[in-house]
């Protein structure tokens, strides 16, 4: 529902797929097309993406959670969740043992001179 930032090996990704899509100018709205579903209206298929990425030996699950690991840590867990249409106690998972030490030892310092 919100804008949400994009990464830049996204965003390189996001233009090889919008350019791959143009070269073959089919009608295709979807982002991602292949030969077949550039001339369809049709999206591609999950295990066509999975069969992809078999080859770099990642899941379309560990990029997902890969991406929103590394949000939640640079932003907040609430704006994720809000920006993904997600229940906020959903993202907090993904802080895993992310501390920020700078955050903490500021905290620290704050509390020993109050």
């Amino acid at each position: 529902p919100y804008p949400v930032p994009i990464d830049p090996f996204t965003w390189t990704a996001l233009v090889r797929c919008l350019s791959y899509r143009e070269a073959h100018g089919g009608l295709n709205p979807h982002v991602i097309v292949t030969n077949r579903s550039a001339v369809r209206t049709t999206m591609v298929s999950p295990g066509y993406l999975s069969h992809v990425l078999d080859l770099a030996g990642v899941s379309l699950q560990t990029l997902r959670s890969t991406r929103l690991s590394r949000m939640v840590m640079d932003l907040d867990p609430k704006v994720v969740s809000q920006a993904f249409g997600m229940d906020d106690s959903s993202t907090v998972r993904y802080l895993g043992n992310a501390i920020d030490r700078s955050r903490l030892d500021a905290v620290n310092e704050a509390t020993r001179t109050s």
